[in-house]
């Protein structure tokens, strides 16, 4: 088996939305489910980028029985974008969770849970994972530090590592501040262009290097936005001419052993931003890698 394949981990999203319901939520929680188990009873169009995502992967969904049945039509073949697609299995779940709230995800002693299907799909799964239901029971929402960083007239604040996209974005950015960019009214180039791409490259290979889970691994963090650094850093672009590989860089007083983990590239994270009516805001990455 992969190693991909037996890390499964218990899913946080449910307890997460329950907890800032608790919190901050105006509207009663059994009335939120309904547009979404309607969508999930009634079906909805498959659309022509699904189709076509269906289409590509359609022999690694055909690799379990539940999603070889769900994505294909009556003949066994894949949804086409004239296709309705259906999941009363995904209904009775949000039904679950609108009437039993977390303890239908976490309590493996409630009357009412799936903790024991979940876990039992992972452990009977051929690539067997190790997830338990005790795992379960002891999960917590934890709630971190932002990750905050000044630029130019502005405070850039985002998730800190894991989460390793807003430490890449401020890289980027750091890279850029020491190149010669143009004002905000100017119009943009393609050495602009070229900047930013190159900019970036520079950025993800110290973010394959130096970022990771800091409970588990001594990370590099906010060091690699130290202005010399990134200065230095800067200095590896040279127009027109293209970077011909893009190393991480050497950061100083980082003592410990950086592992170059490219990884494989993915496709599947789901993240959405929403400003409400009453000026509440929210970054919110539901999923990641091939979910």
């Amino acid at each position: 088996p992969r190693p991909e394949d037996c890390a499964v981990g218990v899913p946080g999203l449910p307890k997460l939305l329950r907890e800032l319901h608790y919190k901050y939520g105006k509207e009663p929680w059994h009335t939120l489910f309904d547009p979404a188990i309607n969508a999930a009873t009634k079906g909805f169009a498959v659309t022509p980028r699904l189709a076509s995502l269906i289409k590509k992967n359609k022999v690694e969904l055909a690799r379990y029985e539940n999603t070889g049945i769900y994505f294909t039509d009556d003949f066994g073949q894949p949804l086409t974008a004239s296709g309705v697609l259906v999941n009363k299995d995904y209904a009775r779940t949000l039904i679950g969770f609108k009437n039993f709230g977390e303890d239908y995800f976490y309590d493996p002693d409630a009357p009412h849970n799936i903790v024991h299907d979940i876990v039992k799909a992972v452990q009977e799964d051929k690539n067997r994972g190790y997830l338990t239901a005790e795992d379960f029971k002891n999960y917590r929402v934890l709630k971190s530090d932002p990750l905050c960083w000044e630029y130019k007239d502005y405070k850039i604040c985002g998730m800190g590592e894991p989460s390793s996209g807003p430490l890449t974005a401020m890289l980027t950015l750091g890279i850029l501040k020491h190149r010669n960019m143009p004002k905000k009214k100017e119009k943009v180039n393609t050495s602009t262009l070229q900047n930013i791409i190159e900019a970036s490259r520079l950025a993800f290979a110290d973010r394959n290097t130096y970022m990771a889970d800091p409970a588990y691994a001594h990370t590099a963090g906010k060091k690699l936005l130290n202005d010399d650094y990134l200065d230095n850093r800067s200095h590896l672009i040279i127009l027109p001419h293209v970077l011909p590989h893009a190393y991480p860089g050497k950061v100083k007083d980082y003592l410990y052993n950086a592992v170059d983990n490219e990884g494989h590239e993915e496709h599947g994270t789901t993240h959405i931003s929403i400003v409400d009516q009453y000026g509440n805001i929210i970054s919110m990455t539901s999923s990641i890698e091939q979910a």
